[in-house]
């Protein structure tokens, strides 16, 4: 929590301080941009990321930010955009993201980016649209699940989707066959009561134990000395919640510097039916999970390029991610072929559990050999 910025990176002319940098399960609430790279940030890796009421989710603004790979990410709360992709910034791979709430677009993208890719994306509740594109061609691939957004769901200057519909039907289950993009469209979606606090909602009203500074989830006014790390659970953050306004709100949104602020949580109800459980497709549950194969889902969801490793490629599991530090694998959090990885079966950053209590529910993933999932 701050009021700059999360995650910073601006380095020299050869950009040997910014590139190949991995950051891991990381929350920022309440700040700038939870992730703003400026020049020279190259070839980087941001694997499970919670960015909560700041300015922007994630920033990209120079033509020397190349190669980086944003994955499993919850972007909610944001004062302006979710994810702000405003220069060429060429190659960079978004993946399984929930855009929840942002003040103006989910995605804002401008300047033409060369082989920027954009897989698995579920964008709600915005205050414009949940995907503006300038200029250039957009890359949409996989599913596209969108709702309840204040303009469209999508904004054309340039191509890779039709203007307003996103897909030239416009409804459910239609193929966005605008090229370079094909994903799969789901529409009408809202995440109002996607979440497992009162009604579907993320405000906690009952007292969090570990923060020293609620009472029943309410911390009366703003202060720099509230209690910001300190919860029951990771997946909670401190908000503005002005008025006690009902969940999803406009006055909820970006960075809080006075009055009423509240504990949200963050995790997903067992029933919802937007974000939970539907990594593989956007619109149905996964397949059931199997002991020792794994479900058909992550077998087929193998293709996804690694260009942080441009020019030479690799490819990794969308609908899973690596576990750090096991002394397998090259810990850039992305699930490759070889390595031991948790399964990700919900759309953004809550996988149903955190740290190391997932259980020994292990097998082998399609042409990635050697390649071991486990679940929580």
């Amino acid at each position: 929590a701050g009021t700059t910025g999360g995650i910073e990176m601006e380095g020299n002319l050869s950009g040997s301080d910014c590139t190949f940098n991995t950051v891991v399960d990381l929350t920022v609430m309440n700040s700038s941009a939870a992730i703003n790279l400026n020049s020279w940030a190259t070839q980087n890796v941001f694997d499970r990321i919670q960015s909560i009421n700041n300015t922007y989710g994630i920033r990209q603004q120079a033509t020397t930010v190349l190669q980086n790979t944003f994955a499993h990410m919850s972007l909610i709360n944001s004062g302006t955009a979710g994810i702000n992709h405003t220069t060429t910034s060429d190659k960079a791979t978004y993946v399984n993201a929930m855009i929840v709430n942002s003040g103006t677009n989910g995605i804002n993208v401008s300047s033409g980016p060369t082989a920027t890719k954009f897989y698995n994306f579920a964008i709600t509740n915005t205050g414009s649209n949940a995907i503006n594109n300038n200029s250039g061609a957009m890359s949409i691939l996989g599913f596209l699940v969108t709702g309840t957004n204040g303009a469209a769901d999508c904004s054309q200057g340039g191509t890779g989707f039709v203007n307003n519909t996103c897909s030239t039907a416009g409804t459910n289950g239609s193929a966005i066959n605008q090229a370079p993009s094909n994903a799969t469209l789901w529409t009408g979606r809202t995440a109002g009561a996607s979440f497992n606090q009162g009604g579907g909602s993320p405000k906690v009203s009952t007292a969090d134990a570990t923060n020293t500074s609620d009472t029943l989830g309410m911390i009366p006014a703003y202060a720099t000395t509230l209690d910001w790390f300190g919860f029951d659970n990771v997946f909670r953050t401190i908000g503005a919640d002005p008025l006690g306004s009902a969940w999803p709100n406009a006055n909820q949104r970006g960075q809080v510097s006075s009055g009423v602020m509240r504990i949200y949580d963050w995790t997903l109800l067992n029933t919802d039916t937007v974000f939970n459980n539907r990594s593989t497709n956007g619109n149905t549950a996964n397949t059931a999970w199997a002991n020792t194969n794994c479900i058909a889902d992550l077998a087929a969801g193998t293709a996804i390029v690694d260009q942080v490793q441009a020019p030479a490629t690799a490819t990794f599991i969308p609908g899973a991610y690596e576990i750090i530090g096991d002394g397998i694998g090259n810990d850039n959090g992305l699930c490759e072929a070889g390595e031991n990885c948790i399964y990700a079966p919900n759309i953004g950053y809550y996988q149903n559990g955190s740290g190391s209590g997932y259980t020994a529910k292990s097998c082998n993933v399609g042409t990635l050999t050697g390649t071991t999932i486990y679940s929580y």
